[in-house]
C-alpha cells in the first residue's frame, strides 16, 4: 500500500499528506503515481482514486475523480503521470482511460470541480498502460507504456513516433516496458526499461543505443 505525499525541509521533521479521514482532509488515496507544482505553489497529485489539487499554503485538497455521465471529465484509472507542456496545456495519463490534457487558458484549482479534460487515442497503444511522460525540444509529447514509447504531436494529437520491442523495426527498443523517460540538454531521450536496462533515442537520426549490465565490467 501508498503512504502518500512525504515533504523533507531540512532541519525539520518529516511532513506530508496522507489520505483523508472522516476529521482530517488530504488525498484521495495513499498511493500516488506523480506529483506536478504550478505555478501558483499549487501541487498536482496523482493518486490510485484520480487527481488531487492541493493548495499548500491554505491546506486544503480538491479531488477530482471520474464520472462516467461526463464526456470530457477526468477518464477511469490511477492518474500515472502529469506533465506541463511549453504551450502551459496540462497532460493527464490514466492507466484506463489513456492520455487527456486540459488547455492552458483552463485552471484546476477550488472552483474548477468539473474541468474539461480533452482525449487523445493512441491506437497502437492497445492494452498497454501508460507510466511516464516527457516533452521534446520539438514540442512532441512521448509516451512511455508498457506497450512501448510514442512521440504525439501536440497539434493534431497524431502519433508520429513508435519505439518498440519489434523485429521489423530496423532500430528496436531492448523491451516494450519502459517505466521513465528523460530528455538530456543534447535533445536525446534516455528510456528506463523493466528488466533490460537503459535506452537511448537519438529523435534526429531514429537511432537507438542499449545500455546493459555487465557483470565482468567492474
Amino acid at each position: 500500500r501508498g503512504e502518500g505525499v512525504n515533504k523533507l525541509d531540512p532541519g525539520t521533521p518529516f511532513g506530508g499528506l496522507h489520505q483523508e479521514t472522516d476529521t482530517r482532509p488530504g488525498l484521495s488515496h495513499d498511493r500516488v503515481w506523480s506529483i506536478l507544482e504550478n505555478e501558483d505553489r499549487s501541487l498536482l497529485v496523482g493518486t490510485q482514486s484520480g487527481l488531487d489539487w492541493v493548495d499548500r499554503d491554505n491546506e486544503t485538497v480538491v479531488h477530482y475523480r471520474h464520472d462516467p455521465r461526463r464526456d470530457q471529465g477526468l477518464g477511469p484509472g490511477d492518474v500515472r503521470a502529469l506533465h506541463r507542456d511549453q504551450r502551459g496545456r496540462l497532460w493527464v495519463a490514466n492507466q484506463v482511460g489513456g492520455l487527456q490534457w486540459l488547455a492552458a487558458s483552463e485552471k484546476m484549482g477550488p472552483i474548477s470541480s468539473n474541468p474539461r479534460l480533452r482525449s487523445s487515442a493512441i491506437e497502437s497503444l492497445g492494452e498497454g498502460v501508460i507510466l511516464d511522460l516527457a516533452e521534446a525540444p520539438s514540442g512532441e509529447i512521448f509516451v512511455a507504456s508498457t506497450a512501448g514509447v510514442y512521440g504525439i504531436d501536440p497539434e493534431s494529437l497524431e502519433v508520429t513516433v513508435e519505439l518498440r520491442d519489434d523485429s521489423a523495426l530496423h532500430d528496436r527498443l531492448s523491451e516494450n516496458r519502459v517505466n521513465s523517460l528523460f530528455f538530456d540538454n543534447s535533445g536525446l531521450l534516455w528510456l528506463a526499461t523493466e528488466h533490460r536496462g537503459l535506452d537511448r533515442y537519438d529523435p534526429t537520426t531514429g537511432a537507438i543505443r542499449r545500455y546493459r549490465n555487465d557483470p565482468i565490467d567492474q
